[in-house]
């Protein structure tokens, strides 16, 4: 997927929905996103199908078909350097507070007591291609640390699993086997005639009794609209 604006740095850009429209705020009412200090060496990109777990799709003769596609995961590893080595980190934080953004952003991070926290969806920019995503997990590691036990750098191992953009406003409902729009079913049409006459034993009867009650909407098997017609 490509982007008009090209990133020379890996950036991540925090999302409240798989819609990827409205941006997930921190508490300042900045948009949350986040550009790393240095770039990942490699980016591993899986891709994989669904397979069937079946006892028949286990046996040498299958038929090989699957079952659809899995989403796509994206790992890499990302260094974060408290040293001055590799300079400040693009955010303009401190060490720690830099950590924290990243965190902030692609992780749990909510302004909302009230609401559970969850993993963002994200959309990783790097060059001129675009991966929206959410995060499946992600180990830190602690390298080094000063006298007074401050880490001065951290090695991030990530792992995101690739999302597909939902249009605005389609809401889906899940069910055994697959999910499906969900739909409202029409109401019934609305009775000529609410006050109901019972069918008599004819249908010349039938419409003798409608005459005489001015009602259409006797129910009876020989029933057509110009046969039951007021005079």
């Amino acid at each position: 997927m490509s982007t008009e604006k090209e990133y020379s740095k890996l950036t991540f850009k925090a999302f409240t929905t798989n819609e990827f429209v409205a941006r997930r705020k921190s508490v300042s009412g900045d948009s949350l996103e986040y550009t790393v200090q240095i770039n990942p060496q490699t980016i591993e990109r899986t891709f994989s199908p669904v397979t069937p777990e079946s006892k028949q799709a286990k046996k040498s003769n299958s038929s090989g078909g699957d079952g659809g596609l899995n989403p796509e995961t994206y790992k890499f590893d990302l260094y974060f350097d408290g040293t001055g080595v590799a300079g400040a980190p693009p955010s303009g934080k401190s060490f720690s507070e830099d950590f924290q953004l990243f965190l902030d952003t692609v992780y749990a991070y909510t302004d909302d007591k009230t609401k559970k926290k969850e993993a963002s969806f994200v959309i990783i920019y790097f060059g001129n291609s675009e991966f929206p995503c959410k995060l499946s997990s992600m180990t830190a590691s602690y390298l080094l640390f000063s006298r007074n036990g401050t880490p001065l750098r951290i090695k991030v191992s990530c792992t995101f699993s690739s999302v597909e953009k939902e249009k605005p406003g389609e809401k889906k409902t899940k069910k055994k086997g697959g999910s499906a729009t969900k739909s409202t079913p029409p109401l019934p049409p609305e009775p000529q005639n609410r006050d109901c006459i019972c069918p008599a034993d004819t249908p010349e009867q039938n419409m003798s009794m409608a005459r005489e009650n001015k009602s259409a909407s006797l129910m009876t098997p020989n029933y057509t609209p110009a046969d039951m017609s007021i005079q």
